[in-house]
């Protein structure tokens, strides 16, 4: 639904389901909700649902997990607009990138893409 611009119904559905979704399922509609509210403008409404994921289920994956990582990464590029303020977010960036760096099996990362 991002694709086509139904950003209202996108973010009903992705509410709705994040509601009864547990594990990666979770992760990934939050990752998709996120990337949603970015792109409909709503920053610190991404922000807190990506903040909000990654603190309540912080010790139920590990730092390395792909999704997890997503979420960081997203988090980490709104943080700075949102709270007008870099203190943070180069040193949460560089611990990311090492993190995803020591992945096995990653591949080059110019190729790689995460959304």
């Amino acid at each position: 639904m991002n694709d086509v611009g139904k950003y209202d119904d996108a973010i009903k559905i992705l509410q709705d389901f994040l509601l009864a979704a547990r594990g990666d399922d979770q992760l990934c509609a939050t990752a998709e909700l996120g990337t949603v509210l970015t792109d409909q403008g709503c920053l610190k409404a991404a922000l807190n649902t990506l903040e909000h994921t990654l603190e309540s289920d912080a010790t139920l994956y590990p730092s390395d997990h792909p999704f997890c990582l997503q979420l960081r990464m997203q988090a980490c590029r709104l943080r700075p607009i949102v709270k007008a303020s870099f203190n943070g977010v180069l040193q949460e960036a560089s611990h990311i990138y090492q993190i995803f760096s020591a992945l096995d099996g990653i591949g080059d990362l110019d190729t790689c893409r995460v959304s």
